[in-house]
């Protein structure tokens, strides 16, 4: 199974907020919380400063590797990963933006 799916998130100011760093906490499909910790510049093109209102909700673009029943594992690619070193996030389907 193939495509490009879009995931929103909830993202927060992480701790280093001088170097334009922000926290990411998506759900998956099982309920588990998953974090991604990354640059503001490679999570999205929207300008989000410590000046921001947040939360902030933002789509992470990512290929589908698999599916069964109303799960979707995708990989967001870009080097994305969560802080344990997750590349792939399985997600209940309901929650993805196919394009």
């Amino acid at each position: 199974m193939g495509g490009s799916v879009g995931t929103s998130g909830c993202y927060s100011h992480g701790a280093a907020r001088v170097s334009r760093v922000v926290e990411a906490v998506k759900v998956d499909a099982q309920g588990h919380e998953h974090q991604i910790v990354e640059k503001v510049s490679v999570l999205t093109r929207v300008p989000i400063t410590v000046d921001s209102e947040l939360p902030v909700q933002l789509w992470l673009q990512g290929e589908v590797r698999s599916g069964e029943g109303t799960s979707v594992a995708i990989c967001p690619g870009r080097g994305i990963q969560t802080v344990e070193g997750e590349e792939t996030l399985v997600l209940d389907a309901g929650s993805l933006k196919w394009q």
